[in-house]
């Protein structure tokens, strides 16, 4: 569905439920907005779902089959397919990018790059056993960048989730009536088989922007 057919249906099963209790332009921009953005947080992993012995919520990235189709027109590639990979400086630092959201993978060469916390890096960077070399190199992630050891790697593959576009419906009003203007609005980037779920949460952000 596009984002004018969403609307239709969302009016519709608002008058269903509430008569007269329709969506204007701004209410419905910003709960199509919230929904885009919820949906997303809920498909990759919502932390709030974690529980003691569930190290996992009941959705998130690459759990299922479903969910990877869900959410793969969001995974971006550094490196594979003939992609630039991800650039590391000579002091192991590599910039996240700026759509960055959540991390999918790390390679060096093929072979997986270990991430881990910052609180157990000095105990890593100090053995024998398992310090970092490049048969297994490690990574940290800070605020904007990842710190890599050890730190001559050069460059690796990234793959991680970007955030969905958001959605915007536009109108103009004729004879007291809105008329749809497909091509200065933006479509949902989800699939198809995702846009009901998508339009029950705008239902439910309706009773938040309007109060009805």
């Amino acid at each position: 569905m596009n984002v004018n057919q969403i609307r239709d249906w969302v009016n519709f099963e608002l008058n269903k439920h509430q008569s007269g209790n329709t969506l204007n332009k701004e209410e419905y921009n910003l709960c199509l907005a919230w929904a885009n953005a919820e949906y997303f947080k809920i498909k990759y992993g919502l932390p709030e779902e974690y529980r003691p012995g569930m190290p996992l919520p009941r959705q998130a990235w690459a759990v299922s089959q479903k969910i990877i189709d869900d959410l793969r027109r969001f995974l971006v590639g550094k490196g594979g397919k003939n992609l630039p990979q991800l650039s590391i400086d000579i002091n192991g630092y590599a910039d996240l990018p700026e759509d960055y959201i959540h991390y999918s993978s790390i390679r060096y060469n093929g072979r997986a790059v270990e991430t881990i916390s910052n609180d157990v890096l000095g105990d890593r960077l100090q053995s024998s056993i398992v310090y970092p070399d490049k048969s297994y190199p490690l990574c940290v992630f800070y605020d904007t960048y990842l710190q890599f050891y050890p730190k001559d790697l050069g460059y690796v593959d990234f793959d991680y989730l970007r955030m969905p576009v958001t959605p915007y419906w536009d109108a103009v009003i004729v004879n007291d009536e809105y008329v749809y203007k497909p091509a200065s609005s933006i479509q949902l980037e989800w699939p198809e088989d995702t846009h009901t779920d998508i339009a029950n949460l705008i239902i439910k952000y309706d009773i938040i922007v309007t109060g009805k």
